[in-house]
């Protein structure tokens, strides 16, 4: 049986308890799943640049599936991205808004969002995560296309 394909998630599974990895193992690894034709994958619920950031240098030589897999990049090129509609995202925003003040982060292709002056616990977690945290005075206002909340 030849493998054609290895697929990790990053965090907890890869990434030891530092959030690093062995770097030149991993590379030469690669460079033996390249000899190959294997393909490796990185599926993560986290953002593309995040995933990016790990693999610097070595992402065209790999299939990224971030946001859950509402965005697939394979070798530099979107292979799917499940955008959500104006209408959709706007009404998200309003329901959010509407039920409770805890802060909460819109990613989108681009970018990702946070109200300014959110803070707390959660805001904390999100500069934590996302390396591109855009904060905006209105959500409703972003001019991007939006994966997720």
């Amino acid at each position: 049986m030849d493998i054609k394909m290895i697929a990790v998630d990053m965090d907890g599974t890869f990434l030891n308890s530092e959030k690093t990895y062995d770097r030149p193992r991993f590379e030469k690894l690669l460079d033996r799943m390249d000899e190959k034709g294997i393909r490796f994958v990185c599926a993560s619920g986290n953002q593309l640049p995040k995933l990016e950031y790990y693999f610097e240098g070595l992402t065209d030589r790999m299939t990224f599936v971030a946001e859950n897999g509402a965005y697939i990049i394979h070798k530099g090129e979107v292979l799917y991205s499940a955008v959500m509609s104006t209408e959709m995202v706007q009404k998200g925003i309003d329901a959010l808004q509407a039920y409770s003040d805890t802060p909460f982060l819109l990613c989108g292709v681009n970018g990702s969002y946070l109200k300014k002056g959110a803070t707390g616990k959660y805001a904390d977690i999100f500069r934590q995560y996302y390396l591109n945290i855009e904060e905006v005075k209105d959500l409703h206002e972003i001019e991007d296309e939006i994966l997720s909340f």
